[in-house]
This record gives structure tokens, sequence and C-alpha cells, in this order.
């Protein structure tokens, strides 16, 4: 994804520089409605609270309607729209800082977005070590709400400083 999306960004951002980002929006509306319309619950649960095994009842054959599966589902789809969209802006508007306040040529900008990168793969490796510690639904709040006090710090004129400002970032949004 980090090595493909800027490929994929590029020639989206050829139509026009703010397209890729209503194009994220548009996407992420897709996949919402088909969520909304598709989605099911998929764990029944008998009056205790205990799963229900479908295969002793199999006259069963729609799970029950749950009255806060839409509302679940749409702020679940305006969550991953937000992370995407923190992660995407950020690559952004590094590329241009980088290029104007930084001098970095492209090469060296898309270097120094690499290593970024290599803390999305850190989180992603230790995510699941994490959610036995932290409960994920409080994981995911404390790595919004670090990527949002990440975005607020405005670029500082190291340059280390702001590679380790987007580790960060990218690290609260693979938590979020």
């Amino acid at each position: 994804g980090k090595a493909v999306g800027p490929a994929i960004g590029g020639a989206l951002a050829s139509v026009s520089l703010s397209f890729p980002f209503y194009f994220m929006g548009v996407v992420a509306a897709i996949i919402l409605i088909l969520e909304l319309l598709f989605l099911r619950e998929s764990l029944e649960k008998d009056e205790n609270g205990m799963p229900i095994n479908k295969f002793a009842h199999p006259e069963a054959k729609d799970p029950p309607k749950n009255k806060y599966l839409w509302p679940t589902i749409f702020f679940l789809g305006v969550a991953s729209f937000c992370a995407q969209y923190l992660g995407i802006n950020w690559a952004t508007v590094f590329g241009l800082v980088g290029a104007d306040q930084y001098h970095l040529n492209p090469s060296e900008n898309g270097g120094a977005q690499g290593i970024q990168a290599v803390s999305t793969i850190f989180t992603n490796l230790i995510y699941l070590q994490l959610t036995k510690w932290i409960a994920p639904a409080l994981l995911g709040t404390c790595g919004l709400t670090l990527a949002m006090i990440i975005v607020v710090v405005p670029f500082i004129n190291s340059l280390v400083g702001v590679i380790f400002l987007g580790m960060g970032l990218q690290a609260g949004v693979g938590l979020y």
C-alpha cells in the first residue's frame, strides 16, 4: 500500500490535485453503502449471552436483526475515511513541504516517506500483543488521539523531527 498508493495517487492527481481526496471519499461512501446493505450480524447469542450453535438449529435461516448495526457501520465507515484522510493528507503535505522547506529531491522525499512507513509495519506487527494489555477500542482511541495531536503540531525546522512526527502519525493511524 505504501509503495503502490503514491503511484495510484499520482495518476489520480493528473486529473486534478484535489481529485485523490474526493476519490477516497466516494470510495468510502460506496463501501459504506455496500456494508449497510449486505453486512449482517453473524454471531447469534442466547438469552445468557452464549453463542448459539447454528448446526443445532438448522431451521433458523436468518440471524436476528441488530438495531445498532447501521449506526455501527456508519461510524466505522466515517472513522475509516478519517484515518485514511489523515494519512493521505500527511503524505501530500510532507511531500510539498519536503520539497519547499527542506529542499528534498523526489528521491529523498520518497525515502523519507518510506522511513515513515516502517512505523506502520511495526505497528501491525505488535498490534495483537498490544490488545492483550489494552482493549482494542481504547487502543484505537489512543491511536486517533496520537494522530490528531501530531497533525496539530506545525512543521518544525528539523527534518529528523518531522520524520519522527510522521512515524507517530502513521502508527496512530495504524492503531486507529
